[in-house]
């Protein structure tokens, strides 16, 4: 997880690519990239209340967005910067979608995640890793450019002058719905 450990793999040659650890599929055969961090610990990282109601593209997000933060020593934040953030994303939460379809079906059991399904949704769980707030927010979703297109989207607002300060990204983990258009 983070930056450096991400450097520290690439320059050894070292792949992310393996075995299906957290997504539930039956195709288990199949090789995929996962965060190797649980819902749980994710969770615990961010200190997020086991009992609320996030995705975990919001949770990869929220991990990332407080890493980037704090990098760029952003944290604690001069008021007076105009500070934007741009969340690109393809599908959201649709992993409890699909995770909870049935109960959505049968019963209001899990009905909170469909609130969580949308991508903005997702940047808006994820903008709460940042304790000081955004003036701007918005999310690029168009499939697997929406992050080239966030920071193409940060570039230009910072030229037009929208914003002292743009912090951009892409967040997206593993559902059926990729992993079933990947494998066709």
């Amino acid at each position: 997880m983070g930056a450096d450990d991400t450097y520290a793999h690439l320059l050894e040659g070292s792949s992310g690519i393996g075995k299906m650890r957290y997504l539930q599929s039956k195709h288990t055969h199949l090789p995929v990239g996962e965060v190797p961090f649980s819902d749980e610990e994710l969770r615990d990282i961010l200190k997020v209340r086991p009992e609320s109601s996030i995705t975990r593209t919001s949770l990869l997000g929220a991990v990332a967005l407080r890493e980037a933060l704090v990098s760029a020593e952003l944290l604690p934040r001069d008021r007076s910067w105009k500070m934007a953030f741009v969340s690109g994303a393809t599908v959201g939460g649709m992993e409890k979608s699909e995770q909870y379809y049935y109960d959505f079906l049968h019963t209001r059991l899990r009905d909170e995640f469909i609130a969580l399904h949308d991508c903005g949704a997702c940047t808006d769980l994820i903008s709460q890793a940042n304790p000081y707030g955004f003036e701007l927010m918005t999310t690029i979703s168009t499939a697997c450019s929406s992050a080239a297109n966030a920071i193409i989207l940060g570039a230009n607002m910072l030229k037009l002058k929208r914003a002292d300060i743009v912090v951009v990204g892409g967040t997206e983990c593993l559902s059926k719905f990729h992993l079933d258009g990947f494998n066709t």
